[in-house]
């Protein structure tokens, strides 16, 4: 059994015992209309959310499921320290910023006399997706530290306390809030290796977690005691038995291509790890890597960059390639070992190796056959080619015309972009990276108004059938509400012949591809490939506000 798990155990009522609250306030919000932290515990609460955690206690690794939680009382050390409050306003600095549709407030203290030394909300349409606090205090004798961090649906506590000769308390719980459901644990079988994700099996849905990525496959059909689960936004489904109350059984079926490619599947129930791991790491991963993968010959030559994100002994983060991330991977260090991998619906990733000295060794297995050996320079820097930089224009004119799924014919001399900033997408529904543009698009749509800019997308299938292709695009459409036109450009795609149906560029070397047009129908930018979330906030930030600048510019007042 695992010990001292929840908030409200031996460990945080020594924390809380330690640490004064602040006093119940009594005057106006300093600003007005920020969720609280109590907005979010009662939404969670509404929603009947799951959470999955580990501890570190004792130098050891202990997991659980909690599958009935007081979300009040697992926030509550945190609900009490607010200083969104009139009687502050002279102990903290703050500021407001909004990109997109993002807003952040951060208060800072302005002396080492306050307790609570910075508070940060993240807010997204009102609702809250991100909050920090960092607590800190000390005298002659003693000293506290406590850190808690939420970001959309994962939570962080940190608490080092110390008494002089007498008292030394360490612990950390990281949750991942999850949907409500039973717990389940599914290995892929990648020809002998085993690739583990997590999932959430509700009545309705199975749902796959990539750190903080939930991919949702609907209950498609069920025939006796077999279930079809199909993805909302590829052309992919699970078919499982159930064998026992404990274990499913069956294949991942992935038809992106004519082809269909099958994966062995089998699911445990219960399981609240997506690696085994019993122990903390002295290895830091954290930071940015050249990584080489092997060519047919052997040779080390494809560079790109590694991306790490590490929570002791828990590591996240993706792999960015100029044509794009390889998105959420999802893992841990075990020893001097190191696993990662995802499930993205579309592709099946597993990377693992050894950690020797300043290098990462490893091999990276795909489907049933593929296993690619690489290397990774830790804290090396390899500077890709810009995005902007890869595709160009080889005509002075770019244009399109192609049908939407009703067989419309939609052009880009159309009078309902006349005048229009307007955003091409060079896109296919079975790419992952072009999932994570999509979100992107959704948000430049909700920022300005269809007077001013417009935003289409060209879709270019694998597959031949045209009743399939169609298809793929009204799931996407209806799964992911995309605002714009998504129009068929083109069945059995390859590069070179996306290349041909465009020819006012220099060639399709990605999917996604984002053409920024002005209102004249220049080509301003061209941004080849996607990197998403998962290649990290500071980074994909980075990204967001280069182009919302520039659409601001291109729109203009």
């Amino acid at each position: 059994m695992i010990r001292a798990f929840r908030l409200t155990s031996l460990f945080l009522l020594l924390f809380l015992a330690g640490c004064e609250a602040l006093p119940e306030p009594e005057d106006p919000k300093l600003i007005e209309g920020l969720p609280t932290m109590e907005d979010l515990a009662d939404s969670l609460q509404l929603n009947g959310s799951n959470v999955i955690k580990w501890v570190i206690q004792d130098g050891g690794v202990q997991h659980a499921f909690q599958d009935s939680v007081n979300w009040r009382r697992e926030f509550t050390a945190f609900m009490q320290d607010d200083v969104n409050h009139l009687r502050y306003k002279d102990a903290y600095a703050i500021t407001d910023t909004t990109i997109g549709p993002v807003r952040e407030v951060i208060f800072k203290a302005l002396s080492d006399g306050q307790e609570v030394r910075e508070m940060r909300y993240v807010i997204e349409r009102g609702r809250l997706i991100g909050f920090e606090l960092l607590k800190e205090r000390s005298n002659l004798l003693s000293s506290s530290a406590q850190s808690f961090q939420f970001d959309r649906n994962e939570y962080s506590l940190s608490i080092k306390q110390s008494i002089d000769w007498f008292f030394q308390n360490d612990q950390f719980i990281q949750g991942s809030i999850v949907p409500r459901g039973e717990l389940w644990r599914a290995v892929f079988d990648l020809g002998g290796d085993p690739l583990p994700v997590q999932c959430i099996l509700q009545e309705g849905a199975l749902i796959v977690k990539n750190d903080k990525e939930l991919l949702r496959f609907p209950l498609d059909e069920t025939k006796g005691d077999s279930l079809t689960f199909a993805s909302a936004y590829f052309n992919a489904y699970f078919r499982l038995k159930r064998l026992d109350e404990t274990t499913l059984i069956g294949r991942w079926v992935n038809e992106k291509r004519d082809e269909r490619r099958i994966t062995p599947v089998r699911l445990e129930r219960g399981v609240p790890y997506r690696f085994p791991v019993a122990a903390t790491t002295s290895h830091k991963l954290q930071g940015e890597h050249t990584l080489l993968f092997a060519d047919d010959n052997g040779d080390f030559t494809d560079s790109t960059v590694l991306v790490i994100e590490q929570t002791e002994q828990a590591i996240n983060g993706s792999i960015l390639t100029e044509t794009g991330d390889y998105r959420f991977l999802d893992g841990a260090i075990r020893g001097d070992s190191f696993f990662l991998s995802t499930m993205d619906g579309t592709h099946a990733y597993l990377f693992k190796g050894s950690i020797k000295n300043d290098s990462l060794i490893g091999v990276f297995c795909a489907g049933q056959t593929w296993k690619q050996p690489w290397v990774a320079l830790l804290n090396s820097s390899f500077e890709l080619r810009a995005a902007e930089s890869i595709t160009t224009l080889k005509n002075d004119r770019f244009t399109f015309s192609f049908p939407d799924t009703a067989g419309r014919l939609v052009s880009l001399s159309d009078r309902s972009f006349e005048n229009k900033v307007t955003l091409v997408s060079v896109m296919g529904t079975w790419c992952s990276n072009c999932l994570d543009e999509t979100l992107f698009l959704k948000k430049v749509r909700s920022r300005y108004p269809s007077e001013d800019l417009e935003i289409v997308a060209l879709d270019f299938e694998l597959v031949r059938d045209s009743a399939i292709a169609k298809r793929n695009i009204q799931r996407q459409v209806k799964n992911l509400q995309i605002p714009y036109p998504v129009l068929l450009a083109s069945l059995s795609t390859t590069k070179e012949k996306a290349a041909s149906i465009l020819p006012a560029l220099s060639g399709v070397f990605s999917y996604p591809t984002l053409l920024v047009l002005d209102r004249q129908h220049d080509v301003v930018k061209i941004h080849t490939g996607f990197s998403g979330p998962a290649t990290g906030k500071a980074r994909y930030l980075a990204f967001e506000t280069y182009y919302f600048d520039l659409l601001d510019s291109l729109v203009g007042p």
